[in-house]
């Protein structure tokens, strides 16, 4: 199912939200973290709904959930089992989704690093290392050369994979 930018963008955001607070959000709330006017968010909350994405619930504390299919859309069911760590001081609210690499010569790459998680904290010139749960603690180490705030998604290079702790 194809979403637009602006939906993945506020759908990601929402399960960022939902994950950090657990209780329902208001427009407002998904309007703060996008830079998007709560009355596009609410209009592409009814297609999201439509699409059996998210849940309205209504009331005084009322607002929007992410149920399972939004969940599986960024193949995270709560949490990823990387730990992903920024200038390195370890990053609780944010999931990797996705880890697309390029490979540049035999020891390095470029790529793309999709999150679920507030893009403010990460600027152009920062470190990023992801580290695998594995018994030989492999770990994915990069300089953010760019964003992109519309699909959540950090450009790294060179992106270098190596084995040892933070």
């Amino acid at each position: 199912m194809n979403l637009s930018l602006t939906q993945e963008k506020i759908l990601s955001n929402l399960i960022y939200l939902y994950n950090k607070n657990d209780r329902p959000l208001q427009a407002s709330e998904v309007a703060q973290t996008t830079g998007l006017n709560v009355g596009t968010i609410r209009n592409h909350m009814q297609i999201l709904k439509m699409l059996k994405m998210i849940k309205g619930i209504t009331g005084p504390k009322g607002g929007y959930i992410p149920i399972a299919k939004a969940f599986e859309r960024f193949s995270s069911n709560n949490k990823s089992n990387l730990t992903m760590y920024l200038n390195k001081a370890k990053l609780e609210d944010v999931t990797v989704c996705e880890i697309r690499l390029n490979p540049q010569d035999n020891s390095t790459y470029s790529g793309s690093i999709k999150i679920i998680g507030n893009m403010e904290n990460f600027n152009v010139g920062d470190t990023v290392t992801i580290q695998t749960p594995t018994n030989d603690n492999t770990m994915i180490k990069g300089i953010i050369t760019g964003r992109d705030f519309n699909t959540n998604t950090l450009f790294s290079s060179p992106i270098e994979i190596l084995s040892g702790k933070i």
